[in-house]
């Protein structure tokens, strides 16, 4: 090993990004029964870096290759590092263009040795280059993260990503001969859907069944500015069945209700409470009420 101050040798680091976006279409998938027609709406998915936004970062060194999108849409460059220090930094746009949210199932790096094939691992990974992706604005690329879709067919969303290979600093000894290094960074996005909008309203039972003539009760909760709901079936109430009221605040916010109502617990059998009817919240949005609960008396 040579000291870094004699300067006649040069350490020569090649590293090789690919940035590879993979996609999965698992949940794009239709089976159609019983008479009918059926439409699916058209659709487009399109996520994928976009090399024209790429911007090496000032005092970066030149790359014999520069970063730049391939045959694949993959991003690719080698560069030389000849000192402790040098770097390599550059930007670059993970762009959906399409109409489907994407969401990332799977983010990684592998580190090969000059070959491409052999991957590196435990203590083998070389600690003399420091390597980082990050997004641009913060912390790492993570699962779970989501690429929205765009927001017309003029304005795709984008997610800035940040790429920095650096020759560590702290190095003290430089190698005898030139080494190399392959790093492959790869970040999967999937299609995203949203999980369906839970109830504003619950309606719970303390047990789901219960004993002849035992005092059970069905409990209907909300939060919410403006509701009109009805409770029917198995109760022993016969007024108050009707939930109904606003709060009259200015500005108009929210309001917790909470009412309760006694199973008819006198003969045995499965009982029926509904409740129907809707609700509103502070912003106007209004949701249709429709639910179902019993209670099996033995």
């Amino acid at each position: 090993m040579k000291t870094k101050n004699k300067k006649q040798r040069k350490i020569l680091l090649l590293l090789i990004l690919l940035l590879a976006v993979t996609v999965g279409f698992a949940l794009l998938s239709t089976t159609l029964f019983i008479n009918g027609t059926s439409r699916i709406k058209s659709n487009e998915w399109d996520i994928h870096w976009d090399g024209d936004s790429i911007t090496p970062t000032t005092g970066s060194v030149t790359p014999d290759t520069p970063a730049s999108v391939d045959a694949n849409g993959d991003i690719a460059f080698t560069v030389n590092f000849d000192l402790p220090g040098d770097y390599y930094e550059f930007t670059v746009d993970a762009v959906n263009e399409g109409t489907i949210d994407g969401i990332i199932s799977a983010v990684g790096t592998k580190v090969y040795a000059a070959d491409g094939e052999t991957e590196l691992t435990g203590a083998n990974i070389p600690t003399d280059i420091i390597w980082s992706v990050t997004y641009a604005d913060t912390g790492a690329p993570a699962v779970g993260d989501i690429l929205a879709k765009r927001v017309d067919a003029d304005h795709p969303t984008a997610k800035t990503y940040k790429v920095k290979v650096q020759f560590n600093p702290e190095v003290t000894e430089l190698p005898a001969n030139a080494v190399s290094y392959v790093y492959k960074f790869s970040v999967k996005y999937d299609q995203y859907k949203a999980p369906a909008a839970t109830s504003p309203v619950n309606v719970t039972t303390e047990s789901a069944t219960v004993a002849q003539n035992s005092n059970a009760t069905v409990t209907v909760s909300f939060t919410a500015a403006a509701w009109n709901l009805t409770v029917a079936g198995d109760v022993t109430e016969t007024t108050g069945l009707a939930i109904t009221g606003n709060n009259a605040s200015n500005p108009i916010e929210d309001e917790t209700v909470t009412r309760t109502f006694h199973v008819d617990t006198s003969t045995t059998g499965t009982k029926t409470i509904t409740v129907t009817g809707d609700v509103t919240n502070a912003a106007g949005v209004e949701t249709e009420i429709n639910k179902t609960i019993t209670v099996t008396v033995e």
